[in-house]
């Protein structure tokens, strides 16, 4: 579903909208994922795994449980307590192979009759954010005049800029990116960055963490749960409409 953040802008002239699965995002896509490996016999020994943050794994392992699948999470030196119990409670272990030998660690669980799904690479990602972004296109019965993301791994911008090129312009609110070596590690956007087809956002002002404590105070309507990483987009999003004023941008929903 389509929601209007304009308010969200405060004083500066524009229009501001998100997409939202009514589901939630790291749940849908977390079915997504499982529902589509299991179809291409990928998951013949029943045994699943993923490198994933904590609210993201949560939702895997949601999944699996329902489906009588074993999952391993490896989640390194990442620390959420509640995930952790989440996963737990639901009878699975948690792996906490450092990220430095998280490639021997996957290669060691390959050989053991694990699946190892890889977020980065795997072409499941791009198809899913396609379709998200052809079905925020039905619902706001508009092209926006830019999409704006939060870098992650990637898969939302190529399957959004999938739907969307030549038609607006795309962007990643995400200054800490700027170092052109950490492309090396988001093949999806890779290519897309170099060439300048999705550009990034300089993102500056500390609107962002004020219109974050507000929304979590209730100031605003009540949306739903948003990751504090979207406050960036929308702090991206105000950027830009600082520039191009009477805009319309659109933001995909990080819950």
């Amino acid at each position: 579903m389509i929601l209007n953040l304009t308010s969200f802008l405060e004083n500066t002239p524009g229009s501001l909208f998100a997409y939202k699965k009514p589901t939630g995002k790291n749940h849908s896509l977390a079915e997504h994922i499982i529902n589509t490996c299991q179809q291409q016999g990928r998951l013949y020994n029943n045994k699943f795994s993923i490198a994933s943050s904590g609210r993201f794994a949560v939702e895997i392992a949601r999944i699996c449980k329902m489906l009588g699948i074993d999952f391993l999470p490896i989640l390194g030196k990442f620390e959420d307590p509640l995930s952790f119990k989440q996963i737990k409670d639901m009878g699975f272990n948690i792996d906490r192979t450092p990220s430095e030998e998280k490639t021997q660690r996957i290669q060691e669980l390959k050989q053991e009759g694990w699946y190892y799904f890889d977020q980065f690479t795997d072409p499941i990602m791009v198809d899913y954010y396609r379709n998200e972004a052809q079905c925020a296109l039905n619902e706001l019965c508009q092209i926006p005049d830019a999409f704006i993301d939060f870098m992650g791994s990637g898969a939302t911008m190529r399957g959004f800029y999938e739907t969307l090129k030549n038609t607006c312009e795309l962007y990643f609110s995400n200054s800490c990116y700027r170092d052109e070596r950490k492309y090396e590690k988001k093949p999806f956007i890779k290519d897309l960055i170099n060439s300048q087809e999705i550009k990034i956002i300089d993102v500056h002002g500390s609107l962002a963490g004020h219109l974050y404590f507000r929304y979590q105070n209730g100031e605003f309507e009540q949306f739903g749960y948003a990751a504090r990483s979207f406050f960036t987009s929308i702090q991206g999003a105000i950027n830009w409409l600082q520039e191009n004023p009477n805009k319309t941008v659109l933001l995909y929903w990080e819950d």
